[in-house]
């Protein structure tokens, strides 16, 4: 699924079971095309990675 920072950084937190604020915190560290996984398997959520941009070359990684 592709998707805005926003989105993945509340499901990120959702799965973390991180109080509300941490969503803000945690969008502001969002790089632009990252991958983030999440595991679901039944009721059983995880996060795998979260933020990655090992897929980029160096010059190509910025911020949201």
């Amino acid at each position: 699924v592709v998707t805005s920072a926003g989105v993945i950084a509340l499901l990120a937190c959702e799965v973390l079971q991180a109080p509300a604020a941490a969503w803000g915190q945690m969008m502001h560290t969002m790089r632009n095309a990252s991958i983030t996984e999440l595991l679901v398997s039944g009721r059983r959520r995880s996060l795998a990675s979260f933020n990655s941009t090992a897929h980029l070359e160096p010059a190509l990684v910025s911020g949201i």
